[in-house]
C-alpha cells in the first residue's frame, strides 16, 4: 500500500507530493489530481537501490480558474479570515493588485463568506469572496487569487 510521505503547499502555491511504496507506483491518480488543481512542473519515479523502495515525486503549481494563486497555511489557533488577509497582503506584494477570490477546504471551523481587506494604513482595499470546497484542495491551507469579472 502506498504511503504519502509529504503532501504540502508552499506559500507561492507550489504543491509537493512524495509517495513511497514497496512496489512500483502507478502515477496516474496523482498526475490526474495535479492536473485538476493546476499545472505540473516536474515529476519523477525511482527505486532506492539500497532499500528497494519505490518513490514518486510530483510538483505542481496551483491555479484557480487559470490565475496565479498565493497560498498560506492556517496557523494553529488562527482564524480563517485572518489567514486569508495575510495571504492577500503577500499576493498584493507579489502581483501588484489585491485578490478578489479565496478558496479553503471545509475543516469544521467557522468560514466567512467574504473577508474585508485592509492595507497597512487600515484603509479598506476591497473584499475577497470565499469559496469552500470539499476536495481538490489541501486541508489547512487558504489560497487567494484575482479573477477577472
Amino acid at each position: 500500500m502506498a504511503y504519502v510521505v509529504r503532501d504540502d503547499t508552499s506559500s507561492a502555491g507550489l504543491r509537493r507530493l512524495h509517495v513511497l511504496d514497496s512496489k512500483e507506483i502507478d502515477p496516474t491518480p496523482y498526475v490526474q489530481k495535479a492536473l485538476d488543481e493546476g499545472e505540473i512542473k516536474s515529476w519523477m519515479s525511482y527505486q532506492d537501490d539500497e532499500l528497494g523502495d519505490y518513490h514518486f515525486l510530483l510538483f505542481w503549481r496551483l491555479k484557480m480558474a487559470g490565475y496565479p494563486i498565493w497560498a498560506k497555511n492556517i496557523d494553529k489557533g488562527q482564524q480563517v479570515g485572518d489567514a486569508i488577509g495575510a495571504a492577500a497582503v503577500r499576493y498584493f506584494q507579489r502581483q501588484g493588485r489585491w485578490p478578489n477570490k479565496a478558496i479553503v477546504r471545509q475543516n469544521g471551523a467557522e468560514i466567512p463568506k467574504s473577508v474585508l481587506l485592509m492595507d497597512k494604513n487600515q484603509d479598506q482595499t476591497g473584499f475577497v469572496s470565499v469559496e469552500v470546497v470539499q476536495k481538490n484542495w489541501q486541508k489547512g491551507v487558504v489560497g487567494v487569487y484575482y479573477e477577472d469579472e
